[in-house]
């Protein structure tokens, strides 16, 4: 991995959490080259970013990607399955890709907390509990609303 830069980012999974991701590292560093494997898109409306279309857990999927050079890779869950299954996804997902990328700095999203450890144990650097930050977020809202 070449460092903190933002050379070779893979995007895993189209949702509502990876158009901010990809937005906002956009806005950063308008030359980072962004790829998202996604298999319910035909393309990806923006042209800074390489679409893949189909499943994460088919190597020749990520060596498309290029994955062995990626120096960032996020992991969305898949909104579209239950929290369970969508995790399971995520935790195949990771372990796939650590089989082809040991080094790059992996950050996954999962969507129970029960999860959280098994993510860690497959080798995420970062994991993010997406239910945790919503009802950290909406509790400060409540909190600073009685205190104005």
């Amino acid at each position: 991995m070449s460092g903190n830069n933002l050379n070779n980012i893979i995007v895993i999974g189209w949702n509502s959490c990876s158009y901010e991701v990809i937005n906002f590292i956009n806005k950063v560093n308008n030359n980072a080259k962004i790829t998202l494997i996604d298999n319910t898109m035909d393309e990806y409306p923006l042209s800074f970013v390489k679409l893949i279309k189909g499943n994460p857990i088919e190597r020749n999927n990520l060596i498309d990607a290029n994955i062995h050079s990626a120096d960032f890779i996020v992991i969305t869950a898949n909104q579209q399955k239950n929290e369970r299954d969508a995790d399971e996804q995520t935790l195949i997902n990771l372990l796939t890709i650590r089989t082809m990328n040991e080094t790059a700095y992996c950050i996954v999203q999962t969507m129970l907390r029960k999860n959280i450890q098994h993510v860690k144990n497959a080798g995420a650097d970062e994991v993010i509990y997406t239910n945790d930050l919503i009802g950290r977020r909406l509790t400060f809202s409540v909190l600073t609303k009685k205190l104005r």
